[in-house]
Parts: C-alpha cells; structure tokens; sequence
C-alpha cells in the first residue's frame, strides 16, 4: 500500500527516518535468532560468487542430457542486497561429473573456469555490457575425466589449484590463469596410488596472499588419519604441517588473520579446533569446542566446511554438521555460524528435518548472509539453493547515498526496502494531474498502481516476497524508473 502526505507530515517523517536504521541487528542483544531461510532457486549445485560479487555461478543437473550432466550457470548479483537477478541468469554450457565453475582472475580481470562435457577447460569473462565472452584452452592437460576442488590464490600469479581423481591415482596441478596453457603437475610432492593422497575426497587449499598450497595426506593405505602438509610454490619445498597423531585432518583451512596464521580443523569430524602456526613449523591447537547441535543425540555426527569471514573487525566461520558416518548431502543437516573470539557457534542458521551442504559466505555491503544448498527429508531429492539472514548486519541511514536513486526531481529510497520506501519530488509545489505511480515485481506483474498528486508518497513494504521490484513514475513529456530490493 502507498499513501502520500503533505510537505507537514513529511518533515516530521524526515526527523523519525533519519534516526532510524534499516538494519542493525545486535547479536548479543538478541538471546534468539531467525535466519529467516530463503529458497532462492531449486535445482542448485556448487553454487560460487566472483571476488567482487558482482556475479553468482553454479551448476544445475540436466537429467535429460544423460547421465552425470549438469548445466552452468551464470547470473548477475547484488550485494546490496545479497541475491544474485535471476531475470538476467543464463547457462553457458554442459558439464560432465565434476567441472564445477570456479571464480579466478588473470591478467584482465575477474574469471570463472570450468570442464565441459567436451572434456575441456573453458574460461568465461562477463563483459561490461554484462555480455560473457569464452575461451577454450587449446591444449587438453586433464588426464582423468573431473575438474574439481579448486582453490584459488590472491597472490600477483593468481594460482588456481585442482585435482583430478581417478581409480587408480590422483593427481594434483596448479595453474596459472595468464598462462592457462601451461599448468603444472605437482610431480614428485606425493606419490601417486597406494593410497597416499586424500584428493579425491577433499580441497586443496590456498594460504591467502601467498603461493603455498595446503592438502591432507596420508603416508599410506595402513594409515587410518591425514595430516596436513604444504608445498611452498617459490620454493617447491613441501613439508608436514600437523604432527599431532590421528586426528582425521581432512577439510582442514588454512587462513590469515592479522600476523596470525590459523587453520580451521574439523578435528575427527566431530569438534571444531582452531590451530596456530608456531615457531616450530607446526599448528598448535588454540581451543576446540564440541558443537550444540542436536544431531549428537541421536547417532553419530560429522562436521566440516569451515568458511571464515571478516566483519567489523572480528572474525566468524560458518560450518556444516550433517548425521551419520557418510558423505554430506543425503542426511539431515545443519549450518552454524561462530565466532572465533569465542569458543562456542553463535547461531543456527537452517531449518529442522532439512538436507544442508556447503555453506558459503557472502559479505555485502550491508550484512552477511550464508548460501547453502539442501533440500526437505522426505520430499524431492533435488538439491534447491538457500539463503539464511546472520545477526552480522550494519546500520544504514536512510539517506545514504548508496541506497537511494536519484534524477529529474525523483528521489526514492531506500533501495533496499524491508519495510517501507519512500517518493519524494523536489522543485515544483504542485505537480502533474496526470502523474502515475507503478509497481510491477520481477515477474512484470503489477503490484500496486496509483496517481500521485504530492510530493511524498510512503509505501508499506512489508506484506511484499523477498524479490526485485520496479518502481515506474509517469508524467505528461517524462518517466523515472528505478529498481528495488526486498530482502
């Protein structure tokens, strides 16, 4: 509903809204939490975001392609509002198995690869025109039949880094996206078969900023535990990272914080360990903590897929729980989000009786939001993309110039809208008799749809679907548009 007031009320509106923030949820004022979870788009694998988040990747299965096919998918993203324009998603190509896209950058610019169903390495680069221009690599280095786990580096190089299991060997590569023609085999770093590498079940990683690359390993199919190990690029040494016996290190993360070298480890697949790189060369563990999760008292658990992230000067990780012995994806699960200043998650972030894998951070301009993708127990096992709401969020003012859209007189914000937008024209006392207001969601379907005959108009957003909207306003010889978000 849109209501329009007089210039009187408007002022007194003005002093109310200025004080007021859009956003500014205090997690330790709230003793409770809703995520307020967000199906954003069924049909949803491996879901990854361009370094700027100017754009969202992922993959969709296409059973009647055959088997193991799965389309990719781009879409432009706003993080304002932290949804990617699914009115403007295209796919690109078919892959087979695992040629997951991921985000990288060269030489130009930000970048995502992938491995077709034609078995080749293509790269894709969104243009300003918001066009997607590719290129396939002539060269056809992959011995095996997956491009999967890959982690890329910030440094200068911009290494990317994948590995390619098979039933007889693993291989690990790094690969250089200025010469893409020419990547490298880390031969000679472990020893192929026997069991002795974790690659086929796990992520090499990136240390951020540097040309070290982490993995587990193991020395042997005697060994029932990994440790860590890392291979320095500039100096092709490798050495043993953890020494700290069995204890399953397998999607562990290295990361930087401050002059701090850490590593997430879901140590034993049961408890989160944090670890700090000491003098000696090796992790030392700071503190771990069992989770609260309720899978515990109903079987065995497992917990892995840490993802840490930086906001006003703290830093959180979120993480999947899932039941059982097993691989994610098929048992009930759980996203938790914690702060590494405490020993203990801070929130849950996904609904009871739900499917939840992978979840990924998105740190916006306003909030940070986790995607994950699951799907209900007991219903279609087609995995669907969600978004859940953190108590990270920041207080905006309504007349930040990042939220309101401005031109010919028009003012309207704020542009991201939980509960109400306001119209607002400047100049003239009086306007237009024949002056329209429209509002038409994503859809093209009209929302609401009035004449305007102040120069403030209100309307209540708060009954509207999380989504995009178009505010249209004509007059006789003009028109004004401008988009806005419910999140």
């Amino acid at each position: 509903m849109c209501v329009t007031t007089g210039v009187k009320a408007f002022s007194k509106w003005l002093i109310i809204s200025v004080c007021l923030a859009l956003f500014g949820l205090n997690a330790s004022a709230q003793p409770t939490f809703n995520p307020n979870v967000q199906l954003i788009r069924s049909n949803v694998l491996q879901v990854e975001f361009a370094p700027d988040l100017s754009g969202m990747t992922w993959a969709s299965v296409k059973p009647a392609a055959g088997v193991g096919r799965a389309g990719v998918w781009y879409a432009p993203f706003n993080r304002i509002s932290g949804l990617p324009d699914l009115t403007q998603e295209v796919e690109l190509d078919t892959l087979l198995t695992s040629g997951w896209p991921y985000w990288g950058r060269d030489n130009v610019g930000q970048c995502f690869v992938y491995r077709n169903q034609r078995g080749r390495v293509v790269r894709a680069r969104v243009q300003a025109n918001g066009s997607i221009v590719r290129d396939t690599f002539k060269r056809e280095f992959l011995t095996r039949s997956n491009l999967i786990n890959v982690s890329r580096s910030n440094t200068a190089n911009q290494w990317l880094s994948f590995n390619t299991p098979g039933t007889t060997h693993d291989s690990l590569w790094v690969w250089n996206l200025n010469q893409p023609n020419q990547p490298r085999r880390l031969l000679g770093i472990e020893a192929l078969g026997g069991g002795q590498s974790a690659y086929a079940a796990t992520f090499p990683r990136w240390i951020e900023g540097s040309q070290i690359l982490t993995y587990p390993y193991t020395a042997g199919s005697a060994i029932a535990y990994f440790a860590m190990r890392w291979i320095d690029l500039s100096t092709n040494q490798t050495r043993n990272i953890t020494n700290d016996g069995p204890a399953a290190h397998l999607d562990d993360l290295a990361f930087i914080r401050g002059t701090d070298t850490l590593l997430f480890s879901s140590r034993n697949f049961t408890e989160l360990s944090i670890q700090k790189l000491n003098p000696g060369g090796f992790f030392q563990e700071q503190y771990r903590q069992t989770p609260s999760t309720g899978l515990s008292t109903t079987g065995t658990y497992r917990l892995s897929s840490f993802e840490p992230t930086d906001w006003q000067g703290k830093t959180y990780g979120a993480f999947q729980i899932w039941q059982g012995t097993g691989l994610p994806g098929s048992t009930e699960g759980e996203i938790w989000l914690t702060d590494l200043a405490t020993p203990h998650p801070l929130v849950r972030l996904n609904g009871n009786n739900q499917v939840a894998v992978d979840p990924e951070s998105v740190v916006g301009d306003t909030a940070v939001w986790v995607y994950y993708y699951g799907y209900t127990l007991g219903g279609p096992t087609v995995y669907n993309l969600y978004r859940a709401q953190t108590p990270l969020r920041q207080s905006v003012t309504a007349n930040d110039p990042r939220f309101f859209s401005e031109d010919l007189g028009w003012k309207i914000y704020p542009t991201v809208a939980p509960e109400v937008v306001h119209i607002t024209k400047s100049g003239a006392a009086t306007l237009p008799e024949q002056t329209s207001l429209t509002i038409v969601n994503a859809l093209g379907q009209v929302l609401s749809q009035q004449q305007i005959v102040d120069q403030q108009t209100t309307c209540d957003t708060n009954t509207w679907a999380r989504g995009l909207y178009v505010v249209n306003i004509t007059w006789p010889g003009g028109h004004y548009s401008c988009r806005l978000v419910k999140p």
